[in-house]
């Protein structure tokens, strides 16, 4: 059975997703609600967000930085590319998640085989499509 290591780092790698609005919307927007916000994400095909992320770790005086790139591609193509301080990238293609780290082989998991990361993902492929039937799938919806 594979170890997945790397789930914490990938549940925060989708939360960030999750919680990326495009720009140009703004609550204080006349009319901004979960359909114009859906709206927004369907009429593009691509994401491409710069990021900076930062941990605290009980155990650590100082925080964890990275910063990097995250994307999303219609039709269920997800990507983190951490560029600081040490290269890795984290991309979900169709059910295969593949882990690149510096000096290290690709590996590549199933993610069928994690059902509760499968729906995180499905649920953030479709936010980023502007889905709204297969969103609440996954979640009920309000905002």
């Amino acid at each position: 059975m594979w170890n997945f290591g790397g789930s914490k780092s990938l549940l925060r790698v989708l939360s960030i997703l999750c919680c990326t609005v495009p720009n140009g919307a703004s609550h204080a927007e006349e009319n901004w609600n979960l359909e114009a916000l859906l709206s927004q994400f369907a009429t593009t095909g691509k994401h491409r967000y710069h990021y900076k992320e930062t941990k605290h770790v009980a155990f650590l005086s100082d925080p964890l930085q990275s910063e990097g790139i995250l994307s999303f591609e219609m039709p269920n193509i997800l990507e983190k590319q951490v560029t600081h301080p040490n290269k890795e990238q984290f991309r979900i293609v169709g059910d295969k998640l593949y882990i690149k780290k510096s000096g290290k082989q690709e590996r590549q998991v199933y993610l069928s085989n994690y059902p509760e990361f499968l729906a995180l993902v499905e649920g953030l492929r479709a936010t980023f499509s502007g889905n709204r039937l297969e969103l609440t799938k996954y979640y009920r919806l309000h905002l």
